[in-house]
């Protein structure tokens, strides 16, 4: 039941409340409950496994298409407007990182990169 802000919202229900008392906490829903009182139920119902509470669990819409991704964009611009990349132009600082943490995961060997045919795999697998 949390809120976004708004001049008609409930200022004790806006979702960024992170507080561990928040208000919002207190009005968790189950699955059931989301199914008897949404007008309107995601698609996602009829896929096996899905329920409410696995959509917060959704890593690809939370972290890398929801939040991840200003959170990133943001951590970035701060560290070059603080010089926290080392000298040169954010150009140069940006580069120089992207070069650093690209052979830190090659040598710790975290991430590895397949490339598919996108006429074989339209959707990368």
């Amino acid at each position: 039941m949390a809120q976004r802000p708004t001049p008609q919202s409930d200022p004790d229900m806006v979702y960024q409340d992170f507080r561990p008392g928040a208000p919002r906490l207190m009005t968790q829903i189950s699955h059931s409950t989301y199914l008897q009182t949404e007008p309107v139920v995601s698609p996602w119902v009829d896929m096996p496994g899905w329920s409410l509470r696995t959509c917060m669990h959704d890593l690809l819409h939370t972290i890398y298409l929801g939040f991840g991704r200003d959170l990133v964009g943001s951590l970035m611009s701060d560290f070059t407007d603080h010089n926290v990349l080392g000298p040169g132009s954010k150009e140069e600082q940006l580069g120089r990182f992207s070069a650093e943490m690209n052979a830190e995961f090659r040598k710790q060997k975290i991430l590895v990169f397949q490339t598919y045919s996108l006429y074989k795999y339209p959707f990368g697998f």
